[in-house]
Parts: structure tokens; C-alpha cells; sequence
């Protein structure tokens, strides 16, 4: 049987990693353990000490980076416009409260509906579900900002939760006057005057302005116009499901 030589050659690897997923100047060490005894423990001593040191070193300059990246708390956010029920407000209750105080009265519970306001409103034993102008004495925000597991809503066993913004929503909407709306699609449409754009040459009609305020609003600029050639292809493609 071949005796492996006595003294070999200590490696070490130093890896400088710089993916964003590794530390930067890990180290990475290999030893071949066939040192005699005292200079093989005096060897991984050193080893071992470069390693730390490299390590600590890239710990050190990740830490740095994190502290410099770190953006500043927060303002609170501002008020905003006056909230519509059908875009801001029925989302929220539709999602977290209509199952148990919404139309199928054999799920409802309390004998309470929120999602027409004559029962909102009506007269109950400890007050209207919601009092206008008024989120603090409306007892359903009490509920909703309750820490009392028997008190709070939506309730824990229904694994629904609001968020933050959300509670805001309700909370803004309910000091507004907490206004109803009926269904959208009962809505009359009304025309809503073209917003002001910064540039002046790209729209044509009042759709193109719309679309330009919020390309605005976005940092985004229009595509170029494309070519005679491909809006054909295009119209083409869509009626027809073949190639000019």
C-alpha cells in the first residue's frame, strides 16, 4: 500500500463573491491534513485566522452598503381626494364584510347590512352601524380597530384582515359623509373635463390626452407612430386572423 507523502501543500481559496446573493469576501478554505502534527495545528491556526478576517472584512462592507441604501422613514402620506364608493370603498367590504352583513340573509349576522345605506344607517340599539361625518363614534370603525378578539371585525376565525390603508379608506370615507353610490352600471355617465398635459403636439382627440396624462404621470413617454405598413398588418391580423 502507497504511504501518502508527508508534507503536502496547504491550500487556501479565497472566493470574492459578487453576486448580490453572497457575502462579499467570503472566504473559502481547502486544507490538505497531512502536515505532521505541529506545523499541520500551527498551519490551520493561520488558515483559520485569514479566513475570519476576510469574512469579517466582506460583513463589514455589506453592512456599510446596507446603512448607505437604507431609505429615510416615510412621510405620512397626505390626504387625498374625496373617495368614491364604487372604486375605493365596496372593494373592502365586498372582500372582508358582505359574507356575513350582505345580501343573503340566511349568512347575515347581527341583523346588519352594509351594503345599502338605509341599514347602514337605521336606527339600532347602540346607535347606526356607521354615523356620518363621524368615524370615531361609528361603531362599525370601533370594531374594526377593536383588540378584542370578540369584538373585532372581520372576526380572527374568518381569516380576513384589513390593511392599513384600508382602515384609512374606511376611516376618510366615513368623515366625508360616508356616501353611498348605486351600482356603476346605474350610474349616468358624466363627461369629465380633459386634463392639462405638458406636451402639446402628440394628442388629437380628447382619449389621446387622457392617455397622455397618465403616461405623464408615469415618467412615460409615448411609442413612436408606427408605419403605414404595420398598422395594416395589424387592423389585418385583427380581423381577419391572417397577413395582408
Amino acid at each position: 500500500m502507497s504511504i501518502l507523502p508527508v508534507l503536502t501543500r496547504a491550500r487556501i481559496g479565497y472566493v470574492f463573491a459578487h453576486s448580490s446573493h453572497l457575502i462579499p469576501g467570503t472566504a473559502v478554505l481547502s486544507l490538505d491534513m497531512f502536515y505532521p502534527f505541529e506545523r499541520a495545528r500551527r498551519a490551520r491556526k493561520v488558515c483559520y485566522a485569514l479566513a475570519a478576517i476576510w469574512t469579517l472584512a466582506g460583513l463589514s462592507q455589506l453592512g456599510c452598503r446596507q446603512r448607505v441604501k437604507s431609505p429615510a422613514a416615510a412621510a405620512p402620506a397626505p390626504a387625498g381626494p374625496r373617495l368614491s364608493f364604487n372604486e375605493h370603498i365596496q372593494p373592502i367590504l365586498s372582500e372582508n364584510c358582505y359574507a356575513c352583513h350582505g345580501s343573503d340573509a340566511r349568512a347575515r349576522k347581527g341583523e346588519l347590512r352594509l351594503d345599502r345605506p338605509t341599514d347602514a344607517f337605521a336606527p339600532r340599539k347602540g346607535g347606526p352601524a356607521i354615523v356620518k361625518g363621524d368615524p370615531e363614534h361609528s361603531p362599525v370603525i370601533r370594531r374594526i380597530l377593536s383588540k378584542d378578539r370578540e369584538e373585532v371585525m372581520p372576526p380572527p376565525d374568518s381569516h380576513k384582515h384589513l390593511k392599513p390603508e384600508e382602515i384609512a379608506m374606511l376611516q376618510q370615507w366615513v368623515r366625508e359623509g360616508a356616501v353611498y353610490e348605486e351600482h356603476w352600471a346605474f350610474v349616468p355617465p358624466k363627461k369629465s373635463a380633459e386634463p392639462a398635459t405638458a406636451r402639446t403636439d402628440w394628442a388629437r382627440n380628447a382619449v389621446d390626452r387622457f392617455i397622455l396624462a397618465r403616461l405623464e404621470k408615469e415618467s412615460l413617454s409615448p411609442s413612436p407612430e408606427a408605419d403605414r405598413a404595420a398598422l395594416l398588418r395589424r387592423v389585418t391580423y385583427d380581423l381577419t386572423g391572417l397577413p395582408p
